[in-house]
């Protein structure tokens, strides 16, 4: 099962109804991704600014009405190391788990160019 979409055109991906959130490029700190996420996908203000709180914040939604949500990275993530690890591993968790529950549907894409190296990361 493909967890990730890696895709340059995300907006053919988009149907009517879904919560879109776009992270802007250039995010090449742990706090900047968490700020941007924090803003982009409207967590709630008990959000830790950290990767327990993420995990916890993106196996919720509760605050989302939107089923469908798709988390656009515009550029291949500029994380690197075990913080580029912890995150794509958490994005890999929370997407199975929603598969899984049909609750909501975490879609993530990246830019075509990150698939070779972030499906390097990706546990099989």
């Amino acid at each position: 099962m493909q967890l990730f979409i890696y895709d340059d055109q995300w907006k053919k991906l988009a149907e009517p109804g879904d919560f879109v959130a776009i992270l802007p490029r250039g995010l090449d700190t742990k706090d900047k991704l968490l700020n941007a996420l924090a803003e982009t996908l409207q967590f709630p203000g008990y959000f830790g600014f950290n990767w327990d709180a993420l995990n916890d914040c993106l196996t919720d939604f509760h605050w989302l009405s939107q089923r469908r949500i798709l988390l656009i990275h515009e550029d291949q993530t500029l994380l690197s190391g075990k913080d580029l690890t912890t995150y794509i591993s958490i994005l890999e968790d929370v997407a199975s788990l929603w598969e899984e529950l049909k609750e909501h549907k975490l879609i993530v894409v990246f830019p075509k160019s990150a698939e070779s190296h972030l499906s390097s990361l990706l546990v099989e």
